[in-house]
């Protein structure tokens, strides 16, 4: 029986991330599942942000990495919104340039997302444990997060895309007329 592999988009947003964002990337792009792309949109960094992801497009030519510049900063949130509407996959996964993601991390959440709109998983903002030590810890895939965290970070979602959209075409209509 012939398993579909799902199409995963994965958006990073950075700003001056030089000193992170090799973690990062090395994470993403070595995860138990494919990655269909990878959508980096810079804030106007300053450091070796763009160069670093460069090298990766290099190294990682199997996979689709896009480097988009903004002209001017856009901040935060605007960085991210616009950053999302250029991926093409069935599913976003949103990426902060300073984590460091479990290697199963889109697997299980594929597992796990089903027919549903979106999925978050669990993270760690401890520190970080050794095999040696048995305290690695296991992060939880499931729905129990929405109910019981008080915020969900953008960085544990995976999200289908036409939902995502969907979301953002309401908050731009929502500011337009003043909300």
């Amino acid at each position: 029986m012939e398993v579909e592999i799902k199409k995963i988009s994965v958006v990073m947003c950075t700003y001056n991330g030089a000193r992170f964002i090799r973690e990062q990337l090395d994470s993403i792009l070595n995860q138990t599942y494919p990655i269909y792309e990878l959508i980096v949109q810079d804030d106007c960094s300053t450091d070796e942000t763009v160069e670093i992801v460069k090298e990766y497009q290099v190294r990682f030519s199997q996979v689709d990495i896009k480097i988009y510049i903004n002209e001017k900063n856009l901040g935060f949130n605007r960085n991210f919104l616009t950053a999302i509407q250029k991926a093409k996959g069935e599913y976003i996964a949103i990426a902060d340039q300073d984590d460091i993601w479990y290697k199963y991390k889109i697997e299980k959440q594929i597992e796990t997302i089903g027919n549903k709109n979106l999925c978050c998983s669990a993270y760690d903002v401890g520190e970080y444990y050794d095999d040696k030590n048995k305290q690695t810890l296991i992060p939880l895939f499931n729905s129990e997060r929405l109910i019981f965290a008080n915020t969900i970070p953008g960085h544990t979602m995976l999200v289908r895309r036409s939902f995502l959209l969907d979301l953002i075409i309401g908050v731009i209509i929502f500011i337009m007329i003043g909300g």
